[in-house]
């Protein structure tokens, strides 16, 4: 696969320093992380995190019976899950055949979250003017 360039600058070579605060094209003693690696870190972060929220999430509903059923946020929820990890794939050189699952189950799991509040939506359209 290939990258985007700008400039004759690869995104991907680009390396970010921390100590100077800013972003230089990769030459030597630029800093002590790449940028790719920064982003990678970034991304399993969030990752991580959105684990942990939908784990929640759950946990809270079926201990007190008073949070977000599962059935209003999981879709949506996993098809974001799905989507990081797509992203954390391909940052760590993923190639077509493992980052297409990743992306193909949350386009599916959107559209199936859209699909199915699209029609409460109408339900509830039609029982208001009906």
């Amino acid at each position: 696969m290939g990258s985007c360039n700008l400039d004759g600058h690869s995104i991907l070579s680009v390396r970010y320093d921390t100590f100077g605060g800013g972003i230089h094209d990769g030459g030597a003693g630029d800093g002590p992380v790449s940028g790719s690696a920064l982003l990678n870190w970034l991304i399993g972060a969030i990752l991580a995190l959105t684990v942990v929220e939908g784990l929640g999430l759950w946990t809270y509903d079926r201990v007190t019976r008073r949070g977000l059923p599962s059935r209003v946020f999981l879709l949506n929820w996993a098809s974001g899950v799905c989507l990081l990890a797509g992203m954390l794939s391909l940052g760590l050189g993923g190639n077509v055949p493992q980052v297409m699952p990743w992306l193909l189950a949350a386009g599916l799991l959107h559209a199936w979250d859209l699909k199915r509040n699209w029609r409460r939506s109408r339900r509830r359209a039609g029982r208001v003017s009906g």
